[in-house]
């Protein structure tokens, strides 16, 4: 994940946030602005959500195929 940000011209680094241990998220910053990943796992139920967050000019298409690739 990390690789395909940079690949998108994303500084790109993980963050962990305390008490949030079922969640994977990415964040990166790049000229047009700031993008997320989250990828969380409910921890009590069979069943993952994606997110993504991105700033007004950072364009979707590549963040719409990769949400693909991921679910894929």
């Amino acid at each position: 994940m990390l690789a395909a940000f940079e690949g998108l011209g994303f500084e790109a680094k993980r963050r962990r946030i305390e008490g949030e241990e079922h969640l994977l998220l990415i964040h990166g910053e790049s000229s047009e602005g700031v993008a997320s990943f989250g990828i969380r796992n409910s921890g009590t139920q069979a069943k993952t959500s994606l997110s993504v967050r991105l700033s007004r000019e950072v364009p979707n298409e590549p963040f719409i195929a990769l949400l693909a690739e991921v679910q894929a």
